[in-house]
């Protein structure tokens, strides 16, 4: 089961990116894919990114930690995902 923990913990830091985009920032979700393909990034990176940016305007060090913490968590899931190991 542990492929799928951690692809489900993935997606769900995912998802918390697009919650606070949409709902707390009130990003508009046509805008962000827009931005996204522009800039050509995929859309959890471009959130990954703009949810970075709010991060590092409040606290350097926590972003250090965000940015750092989200990187392992992706290699995991890729990882889990691609990898034939458990």
């Amino acid at each position: 089961y542990y492929p799928s923990c951690v692809n489900r913990a993935y997606y769900c830091c995912v998802h918390l990116f697009f919650h606070i985009l949409f709902n707390i920032l009130n990003e508009d979700r046509k805008h962000f894919h827009e931005q996204a393909r522009r800039f050509n990034n995929g859309s959890h990176s471009w959130a990954y990114n703009l949810v970075g940016n709010k991060i590092e305007k409040i606290d350097r060090r926590e972003y250090k930690w965000f940015q750092e913490k989200f990187m392992e968590l992706k290699v995991m899931r890729e990882d889990a995902d691609y990898e034939e190991k458990i």
